[in-house]
Parts: C-alpha cells; structure tokens; sequence
C-alpha cells in the first residue's frame, strides 16, 4: 500500500481508532501473524477453530504497526493503533475497495474452472512486452483479493488478477471489489460442485464475474465451452467469444476441437503430416516427414526443431499408443 494512513483505514472501514496515531503510515496488509513485512495493518479473522484475535501480540512483535479488532472496545498503546470495527472479514473487503479507487491502471480479471493460473501468466506475459504488469502472486494469499489489490504501487501500468470461488455468491463479492476493465472466463467445469449443485449453477457464478466490470469493459469468452459459446455479455459491455484455431486434414475435414490453445488430436501419423504438408510446413531434415525422429521427446508427434529452417519433426508413438498420434500445432 502507498500513502495509507491509519485515519484513512478508519474512514474506509467505518471503524472508531481506540488508541495510537492517526498519521501512522500503513504499507502492508496481513492476515497471518507470522509473516510480517513492515509497518502492517494485522486483520484478525474470525475462523471456525481459531480466532486470530489471539495473535495481536505476536503479530506486533513481528512487525505490524496496527490492528483491526471485532473484540475490544477499548485499548491502551501507545506504540501501535488499534481500530474497532463491527466485522473483520468485512473491513478487510472495505479497505479492498478504498484502495482499488485510488487506483487508476486497468485490470483484468481470470475465472474459470480450471485454468485460472496458466491464463494468469499467459496474460501477464504478454503484456509485459510494453508494460510493467503486477499480478496474482503464484501462491495467493488467504485474504485474497483485497490484499492482493494492496501490493499494487503507483509504479504498475496494469494488472491480472485471479479470481477464484468456492462458495455461492463468493465472485460477486470480490468482482466488486476488484472493478476490472476486462474480465475473462476460462470454461466452466464441475469444480466445487458439491457447495454449488450443479454445472449450471456453477455457470451462473462464474458469470457474476461481470458484477465488478466496467461500463464499455470486454468480456472474454471460451468459445469452446458449451455453456459459454453463446453467452452474452451484460448491458454496457462487450463479449468477445475465442476458438481454438483448427488444422483441416486433406480428406478427413477439420479435426474435433482441442482443450489446449491451437489443436490437439490424436490421428495416424500419415494424416498429421499431410495436414502439415498440405499448409506448406517445412520437412524434417533428417526424416523428411518419413517414418518419424526417434530422438524427439514423447509428448507429441512432431514439435518446434531448434534446426534453421525445419520447423516441425514427426515422431513415431511409443508402442502402448498403438497405431494413434498425439500433435500439437
């Protein structure tokens, strides 16, 4: 967090400062009392076995300059601000949205069933090239989005975020505090099924993605997912559906769809290379698009040559495949 202030916390929240300074500046928001890293606001949520109320002490000697608190209504410290609030959870989520409106860079926002992190880091690549990204962390913390929205400094020109649901009405609540300007759906599958009730209901959740999206924004769609290909996006926003590009096969017409980004089929290998030579991929070198390079890894039938000039091998399956080929394009 940048130029936060511990009256600002308090404003935020709606919550009443016990004791301490108003003016402390406040540069990290944390739920674990163990992993401080420096001038913290420490948020002790209210668990089903623990109440990290008990961790206040700890939490200071690590490090933490100020504390949320659903359990005192009084305090006496002259060293750290205490701030009385109604809900912990709740003020953590307050403080999420305070500090995203001060934030002015756009943000893209991943959902899906699976998927999630991979497109993450896909995205977050690419736009690297020109800007400086912040994303998601690789391990998300607990408290999620709003202290994932408070790692974002003024250096960042955009953001990729994660968001993730297991429970129903989870994703409306963090798209709202998120506010992204694109928000993308990677499929939807049968994951946490069991709190949810069925692949529809799982369906209409992950479309609440769009409750926290920009007037104008775009919304990215699976077009290979049957529940998304014809979804539309809210009023005041733009849906963009995506396909995988397909490889026809002289003789055979397109092969089915693949999960994977391009196509990923499993076809004699003579059908695979003609598909290649038929839009004009170079040969092999070595095995001019014959019986196949023994010495290319197994995963696929033919892959990118390091070779100048040779841009696909051909590989032969392992005998447990018998007769089919695994390819990538």
């Amino acid at each position: 967090m940048e130029n936060i202030t511990v009256k600002e916390i308090v404003a935020a929240t709606g919550g009443r400062l016990l004791c301490g300074n108003e003016t402390q500046k406040i540069a990290h928001l944390s739920i674990d009392s163990r992993t401080m890293k420096g001038n913290d606001l420490f948020v002790p949520l209210i668990g089903e076995k623990v109440d990290a109320h008990r961790f206040i002490e700890q939490a200071f000697g690590a490090g933490a300059v100020a504390v949320l608190t659903s359990e005192h209504d009084t305090a006496e410290d002259a060293e750290h601000a205490w701030i009385r609030v109604a809900d912990t959870k709740k003020a953590l989520q307050d403080i999420g949205r305070y500090y995203r409106s001060r934030l002015s860079l756009p943000l893209v926002g991943i959902t899906g069933s699976v998927g999630k992190t991979t497109t993450r880091e896909m995205v977050a690549a690419a736009l690297s090239a020109k800007y400086q990204v912040y994303k998601t962390p690789k391990f998300q913390q607990p408290g999620g989005v709003p202290i994932t929205l408070s790692e974002i400094t003024l250096a960042d020109e955009i953001g990729v975020l994660e968001l993730g649901m297991s429970m129903p009405g989870e994703l409306t609540v963090i798209a709202k505090i998120a506010q992204v300007d694109m928000a993308v759906i990677t499929n939807v599958g049968i994951t946490h099924i069991e709190q949810l009730g069925s692949q529809e209901n799982i369906y209409h959740e992950k479309l609440t993605i769009q409750d926290g999206l920009k007037d104008g924004g775009i919304l990215f769609l699976n077009g290979d997912d049957p529940l998304l290909k014809d979804t539309k996006a809210k009023a005041g926003c733009v849906p963009y559906i995506t396909e995988l590009e397909r490889i026809p096969v002289p003789g055979r017409g397109y092969p089915q769809r693949g999960w994977l980004p391009g196509v990923y089929r499993k076809l004699p290998w003579r059908k695979v290379y003609g598909a290649l030579k038929h839009h004009g991929a170079p040969q092999c070198a070595e095995c001019h698009g014959g019986s196949g390079c023994g010495r290319l890894q197994r995963s696929s039938a033919f892959r990118r040559s390091e070779e100048p000039g040779c841009l696909y091998r051909i590989q032969k399956p392992p005998a447990d495949r018998g007769e089919k080929w695994s390819y990538h394009y």
